[in-house]
């Protein structure tokens, strides 16, 4: 299978995610089914969508010019994801709730989207391999 070009991914992601919380908006909330309410959920769609995909794309594209860096990228966001997920479990556990919670919470989605995009290259070495 042919793996998606950075640009493609870039656009077409984002895109796709404001389009399907548009529709979500709509059908889901049928008291604000006015036009003005759809476009800001749609963009606020294209946001999330550029920050969860944004990092995809970024990934392959170093995956074609400097391929020895995965190994490095994966490792810091296994050690960032790790401080952030044990805020996160410290104020769970203690109740509470403030502005690095939140960030830390965002911190744990992008990461999530870098592991997506190296499992990606981890699963293309393996076909290689065979």
């Amino acid at each position: 299978m042919k793996t998606l070009r950075p640009i493609t991914v870039l656009f077409l992601g984002p895109a796709a995610l404001s389009i399907a919380m548009g529709c979500a908006e709509w059908f889901a909330l049928p008291h604000s089914h006015s036009f003005t309410d759809t476009l800001w959920v749609s963009g606020l769609g294209l946001a999330a969508g550029l920050v969860f995909f944004g990092p995809i794309a970024a990934l392959l594209k170093i995956r074609d010019r400097h391929p020895e860096w995965l190994c490095r990228i994966g490792w810091y966001t296994s050690l960032i994801m790790l401080f952030a997920l044990g805020y996160l479990a410290a104020c769970v556990r203690l109740g509470t709730f403030d502005l690095l919670t939140l960030v830390c919470m965002g911190v744990v989605g992008i990461c999530a989207a870098i592991k997506i995009g190296l499992s990606n290259e981890a699963q293309r070495h393996e076909k290689l391999a065979d």
